[in-house]
């Protein structure tokens, strides 16, 4: 969804996020997005190899909105080590 969309769902409900700043929103929820999904990959890791460290393994996603901020927000966080 684009800020627009969620200015036209914000003008419903005050429970979203992401709405553009002339809304009285943050802007684009990509970032928050993807520190969600980072932080969903570290908790399946750790669940799995008992480590939350992506550090040498190979995750997916699919369908999770803006794949590209959260693969720049990985990239950011692993120090390019993905």
């Amino acid at each position: 969804m684009h800020t627009d969309d969620l200015d036209v769902i914000g003008k419903y409900t005050e429970h979203v996020t992401g709405r553009s700043s002339a809304a009285g929103g943050s802007g684009d929820s990509a970032r928050p997005t993807a520190l969600g999904v980072f932080n969903a990959m570290r908790a399946g890791a750790e669940s799995i190899w008992g480590t939350a460290s992506l550090a040498g393994r190979t995750v997916g996603d699919a369908g999770i909105g803006n794949g590209a901020a959260a693969n720049r927000f990985a990239e950011q966080r692993l120090d390019g080590a993905i």
